[in-house]
C-alpha cells in the first residue's frame, strides 16, 4: 500500500467533522470511521458529502450495514481515485463480508474515476470475490486491486484468475489469505501466460506448498509472460529444488526487475543463492537501460500527440464540458484559473482501458523524456514478442542460437518518414549560408546531447510508467472565450489541421423560439470558421444540457434544427454520433450521461488523422522543449533566437527548420505565420499576450483603460492618443508606445492581415498614419455634394440576426476601402486628397485618386442589413461596381469569418428602383457597365487588382 503514504491524512472523529473536511477543496485525503449512522439524515449527509466531494482518497473504516449507503455514493463519484476500506473486529460479529462485497461490485460497474482499491481486516470469501471478479471485467479505471484477510479460498482465487486473463487495466495485484489452496496457486500463474498489463503480483498462500504442478506453473508462467516487473511470492515452505525451478526460468526471463520467494516464517529462500537471483535483476535492468539508450539512438517515432480546440458561444457549457472530459466535479473551482477572456490551454492525457477511454490531466514533466521512453517501449515490445513466439516453438539452446544469428543480421538502418510542409521560403539568410552536406550521425550526437538530462539518471520506473501509458494520447486543449466581439477575428489564427473541434451549444437555445435562431446562426459561424481555416479536421457538435433535454422527441427537434440551420455544405466535417443516430453528442455536465461516449470518439476519432502517424524527430522534441524552457517568461521572440537553439542540436536545414517550426505550430505549441516576413520571423508562445495586444487597440474598451498620463505627456503622445479615440487615427509613434518597438512590425502585419487596421500616407510629413474602423464613434455623414446622394450599389445582406457589427464585417469593408485608396495612391499617379478618409460606427467616406472618394453606408431594415456604396458622378459608376465586385471577392475567402452570411448585389437603375447584378450585367444597365466610347477610371489603372485579392491567409 505505497501509495497511501502519498496522500496527506486528515482525521475525522465524527459525521459533523467528516461532512466539513470532505467539503473543504484544499484536503486531498480524509480517515473516518463509521461504526453506525443512528438517523438517516445522518446517512444521507454521509452519502452526499462522499458525492461531491473534491478530494482524492478516503480511508473509511465500515461495517456491512454502512457498506450499502458508502458503495452507492461512489456510483457517480467523480474525483476519488483511491479507496482503502477496512473492518473491525469485533469478538461477537464479523464485518465486511461478501455482503459489502457485493454492493461494492455493484458500484464498480458504474464508477469510471475509481484507481485505486484497498481491502484489509475483512471477511469476504469466495462468494464475495465472484462478484468482484465479474465486475471488474467490464470497470475499465481500477489499476491496483489489494485484498487481505483470513476468508479468501481457491474457488474465489479463481474466479479472480479467470478475470485476470484478459484484464487490460490492473497493473497491481496483491492477494493475502491464509485460506487459500492449491487450486488458486494453479490458477493464477495460468493468468498470467496470458495477461499482457500486470506489473506487479504480491501472493501469500501460507498454507500451500510449492510442489508438483504448482512449482511447474509458476515457473513457465515467468518463462512466458513479459509484463512483470515485481513478483513477491509467500508459501508454506520451499527447498533448494524448488529454487532451481524458479532460478531456471528467471535465466529467461526477461521483465522481472525484483522477485522475493518467502517461506511461512518469512524467511528469504534465495538467501543462499541471491548473488544469481541479482545478477539476472541486474541483466535485465541493463536490459531496460540499452532498449532506452537505443530508442536515443534510434532518435525518432511516432509522437502520437494531438491538440483538442473548445469553441462555442458565451454560456454554452465550454468550461463545464472540459470538466466533465477529465472527471473533474463542476462545482470545483481549479487551482489554475482562467488569466484572460481568450484562451486557456490545458495538458491533458487520454487513456484507453479495453473500449472506455478516461482523461486526466498530463503532470508529465518533460516532453523529450516522455517521447524518448514512448521509443524505448515500443523497441521493448518488439523484442518480447519475438522472445514469446521463440519460447512456444523452440527449447532454450535453439532460441539461444536464434537470437544470436538474428543479432548479427539486424540492419542498423531504420526507415524514416517526415513530415512534409509545402513551404519553399527560408527562414533566415543565416541559415541559408550554413553549410548542410556534412554527414552528421543524428543519433549519437543527441544520444550525447542527452546523457546528462535523461540516460544519466535513467530510472526504470519511469520507462514502467511509459508502459502503463502506451495506449495513451496526450492532448493540449484550447478552450476559447468570446467575451469581445473581436475574439472571433482571432480565433481563426490559432485554428490549425491538427485535432478535433468540439463546437458546444446550448441544447435550451436551440429549442426556444426567442433564441433559436440566434443559437443556430452562432453555431453556423463558428462551423464555418473551422470548415474554412482547415481542410480535414473534424468537427464535434456538443449539445450541453442534457439532463433538461432529455426525451428522444426533444433530441430530434434538436436534431432536425442542426441539420436544416446549421450544418448544410459543411456536412462532411461533422463526426456523427452513431450510438444515438444523431449529429450532435448530448451531454450532461453534472450527471456525466453522455460523456464517456464523447470521450471514446475524441480518442478514437484522433487516433485516424494522419499526424498521428508521422515521424518524428526526438531532436526535434527536444529543442521544442530547450526554446520553451529557455523563454518561460517570454510571449513572443525571434526566429533568430530559435534557430540558434536549433543550430545547437544540429538541425540546420532551411526545409527542415520549417518543416519542424510547422509542425509545432500545427499542435498549438507556437504561433507561427508565414505571410509576411515579419510574421515569419516570430514565435509566439502566449496566445493570451495576443489577445490583449490586439485588444489594447482595436477593442472599444480600450478607451477605458488606463493609460499612464506621465508618461504620455513625456513623449508628447497626448493629442494622437486622443485622435485615436475621437477618429481612429493612429500615428506609429503611438502604437509604438502601445506594443513596443521591438513587436511592432509584427503587430502591424498581423493586424493589416486581419483586416482590423488600414495603412494610410500622412500628407504632412510623409509618415505612415493606421486607421483603426473599430474605434468609430456615431458621427452624423456630412452632407453630400450639392445635396446629391447620388445612384448606389448595393450589398444586402440576409440570414444576419448577427449584427454585422458582430462579426467585424463592416469593419473589414472599411478597412478594405481604405487599402484600396492607399493603394492608388502609393502608386504614384496621384495625389491624395486633402482630407483622410471619414468614419463613423455605420458610414465610411474614403477618397480615391485625385477626385473621387467611395461612400459606405450601413443601415438595418426588418431582417435585412445593407451597405450602400454610393457614386455621386456616374462616369465613376463602373469603377465603383469594379471595387465593390473585388471586395466581395476578398470577403468570399474570408466567410467562414462572417458566420455563413449570404448577401445578393443590387445596382440602382436610373429610375430609382434596384435591379440584380446578374440582370443588370445581362441589360448592360447604365451607368453601371460602360461603353467603349465612356472614358472613366479603370481599377486595374492604379492597383494590381489580383494582389488586392490576394487571400490573407496565403499572403
Amino acid at each position: 500500500m505505497s501509495a497511501y503514504n502519498n496522500f496527506v491524512w486528515h482525521s475525522a472523529d465524527d459525521v459533523d467533522q467528516f461532512v466539513e473536511c470532505l467539503s473543504r477543496p484544499q484536503l486531498s485525503a480524509v480517515n473516518f470511521s463509521i461504526w453506525e449512522l443512528t438517523t438517516k439524515i445522518d446517512a444521507e449527509r454521509v452519502a452526499r458529502a462522499i458525492q461531491n466531494t473534491t478530494c482524492l482518497a478516503l480511508h473509511l473504516q465500515i461495517v456491512d450495514n454502512i457498506a450499502k449507503i458508502v458503495a452507492d455514493a461512489f456510483r457517480g463519484q467523480k474525483s476519488i481515485t483511491h479507496v482503502y476500506i477496512r473492518g473491525k473486529f469485533p469478538t461477537n460479529r464479523r464485518t465486511l463480508t461478501d455482503l459489502t462485497a457485493s454492493v461494492f461490485a455493484e458500484m464498480l460497474l458504474e464508477n469510471d474515476t475509481l484507481t485505486h482499491l484497498y481491502w484489509y481486516e475483512n471477511y469476504i470469501g469466495d462468494a464475495g470475490m465472484a462478484e468482484i471478479a465479474m465486475a471488474l471485467k467490464s470497470n475499465r479505471s481500477l489499476t491496483h486491486f489489494y485484498l487481505k484477510n483470513e476468508s479468501l479460498g481457491s474457488k474465489g482465487v479463481m474466479s479472480f484468475a479467470d478475470m485476470l486473463k484478459d484484464s487490460s487495466t490492473l497493473i497491481h495485484v496483491e492477494l493475502w489469505s491464509k485460506t487459500i489452496g492449491a487450486d488458486g496457486m494453479i490458477a493464477i500463474p495460468r493468468a498470467l501466460k496470458e495477461n499482457k498489463v500486470l506489473q506487479y503480483l504480491d501472493m501469500k498462500a501460507d498454507s500451500v506448498n510449492p510442489e508438483g504442478p504448482v512449482v511447474i506453473l509458476w515457473a513457465d508462467a515467468l518463462r512466458q509472460n513479459n509484463s512483470l516487473t515485481s513478483l513477491k511470492l509467500k508459501f508454506k515452505q520451499t527447498n533448494a529444488q524448488i529454487q532451481q525451478h524458479f532460478l531456471a526460468a528467471l535465466e529467461e526471463n526477461k521483465s522481472l526487475l525484483s522477485f522475493s520467494l518467502y517461506d511461512k516464517q518469512g524467511n528469504n529462500s534465495f538467501r543462499n543463492i541471491r548473488d544469481k537471483v541479482d545478477r539476472i535483476i541486474e541483466r535485465n535492468r541493463s536490459s531496460l537501460k540499452n532498449a532506452f539508450r537505443q530508442a536515443v539512438e534510434v532518435g525518432n517515432g511516432t509522437w502520437r500527440r494531438s491538440k483538442i480546440t473548445i469553441l462555442g458561444n458565451r454560456s454554452s457549457g465550454k468550461a463545464s464540458t472540459f470538466r466533465s472530459l477529465i472527471h473533474e466535479p463542476r462545482h470545483f473551482r481549479r487551482i489554475r484559473q482562467r488569466k484572460s477572456n481568450f484562451v486557456d490551454v490545458t495538458e491533458v492525457r487520454a487513456e484507453i482501458h479495453g473500449q472506455r477511454v478516461s482523461w486526466k490531466e498530463n503532470t508529465d514533466a518533460s516532453y523529450t523524456t516522455e517521447f524518448a521512453m514512448q521509443i524505448a517501449v515500443r523497441c521493448i515490445k518488439q523484442r518480447t514478442g519475438k522472445k514469446s513466439a521463440h519460447v512456444r516453438r523452440r527449447s532454450k539452446e535453439k532460441r539461444m542460437n536464434k537470437h544470436s544469428r538474428k543479432g548479427r543480421k539486424r540492419s542498423s538502418t531504420i526507415r524514416t518518414k517526415t513530415f512534409e510542409v509545402a513551404k519553399e521560403e527560408t527562414r533566415d539568410k543565416k541559415v541559408e549560408n550554413m553549410r548542410d552536406d556534412k554527414s552528421i550521425d543524428d543519433g549519437n550526437i543527441l544520444a550525447q546531447n542527452l546523457e546528462d538530462t535523461l540516460f544519466g539518471d535513467f530510472d526504470e520506473n519511469v520507462l514502467l510508467q511509459s508502459q502503463n501509458h502506451a495506449g495513451s494520447v496526450p492532448f493540449t486543449v484550447w478552450t476559447f472565450g468570446a467575451k469581445e466581439d473581436f475574439c472571433f477575428m482571432l480565433q481563426q489564427l490559432f485554428l490549425t489541421e491538427f485535432g478535433v473541434y468540439l463546437v458546444v451549444f446550448d441544447m435550451q437555445k436551440i429549442l426556444n423560439v426567442l433564441t433559436g435562431e440566434l443559437e443556430c446562426h452562432f453555431l453556423r459561424q463558428y462551423l464555418n470558421m473551422v470548415c474554412g481555416c482547415t481542410k480535414n479536421a473534424p468537427v464535434i457538435l456538443v449539445g450541453s444540457f442534457y439532463d433538461r433535454i432529455n426525451t428522444i422527441d426533444l433530441l430530434d427537434q434538436v436534431n432536425y434544427a442542426l441539420n436544416n440551420k446549421v450544418i448544410d455544405e459543411n456536412e462532411g466535417a461533422i463526426v456523427m454520433n452513431e450510438l444515438q443516430n444523431l449529429s450532435f453528442f448530448p451531454i450532461d455536465n453534472i450527471g456525466g450521461k453522455g460523456v464517456s461516449n464523447l470521450r471514446s470518439v475524441i480518442y478514437f476519432k484522433t487516433l485516424q488523422r494522419d499526424h498521428m502517424k508521422q515521424i518524428v524527430k526526438l531532436k526535434w522534441v527536444q529543442c521544442l522543449e530547450e526554446i520553451l524552457s529557455n523563454n518561460i517568461n517570454k510571449p513572443i521572440i525571434t526566429m533568430t533566437s530559435a534557430v540558434d537553439t536549433a543550430q545547437k542540436l544540429h538541425i540546420v536545414s532551411p526545409q527542415e527548420l520549417d518543416t519542424m517550426f510547422a509542425f509545432f505550430h500545427e499542435l498549438g505549441f507556437i504561433f507561427n505565420l508565414n505571410w509576411t516576413e515579419y510574421l515569419k520571423d516570430a514565435l509566439v508562445f502566449s496566445p493570451d499576450w495576443l489577445y490583449n495586444s490586439v485588444k489594447n487597440l482595436v477593442s472599444t474598451k480600450s478607451k477605458l483603460l488606463s493609460y499612464d498620463n506621465d508618461a504620455i505627456e513625456r513623449f508628447g503622445l497626448k493629442e494622437e492618443l486622443s485622435k485615436l479615440f475621437a477618429d481612429g487615427f493612429a500615428s506609429r509613434d503611438l502604437l509604438e508606445y502601445i506594443w513596443g518597438k521591438e513587436d511592432i512590425n509584427f503587430m502591424l502585419d498581423l493586424l493589416k492581415n486581419c483586416l482590423l487596421i488600414s495603412e494610410w500616407p500622412n500628407n504632412d510629413d510623409n509618415e505612415q498614419i493606421y486607421m483603426v474602423p473599430s474605434l468609430m464613434n456615431e458621427v452624423k455623414r456630412p452632407p453630400f455634394p450639392n445635396g446629391n446622394m447620388g445612384i448606389s450599389c448595393v450589398l444586402k445582406f440576409s440570414r444576419a440576426p448577427i449584427p454585422l457589427a458582430k462579426v467585424g464585417l463592416f469593419v473589414r469593408l472599411c478597412c478594405l476601402c481604405i487599402s484600396l485608396g492607399a493603394s492608388v495612391y502609393q502608386e504614384g499617379n496621384t495625389k491624395p486628397n486633402s482630407h483622410k478618409p471619414k468614419l463613423s460606427t455605420n458610414w465610411c467616406e474614403v477618397p480615391v485618386g485625385d477626385s473621387f472618394s467611395i461612400h459606405i453606408e450601413q443601415n438595418t431594415e426588418h431582417t435585412f442589413e445593407y451597405v450602400h456604396f454610393l457614386v455621386h458622378d456616374n462616369n465613376q459608376a463602373a469603377f465603383v461596381l469594379q471595387v465593390v465586385l473585388s471586395i466581395i471577392e476578398k470577403i468570399k475567402y474570408q466567410q467562414h469569418n462572417c458566420g455563413g452570411i449570404t448577401w445578393e448585389l443590387l445596382l440602382q437603375n436610373e429610375n430609382g428602383g434596384y435591379v440584380d447584378y446578374a440582370k443588370a450585367k445581362q441589360k448592360k444597365i447604365q451607368p453601371w457597365f460602360r461603353n467603349s466610347n465612356q472614358s472613366t477610371l479603370r481599377l486595374e489603372d492604379h492597383i494590381d487588382l489580383k494582389d488586392f485579392l490576394k487571400d490573407t491567409r496565403e499572403a
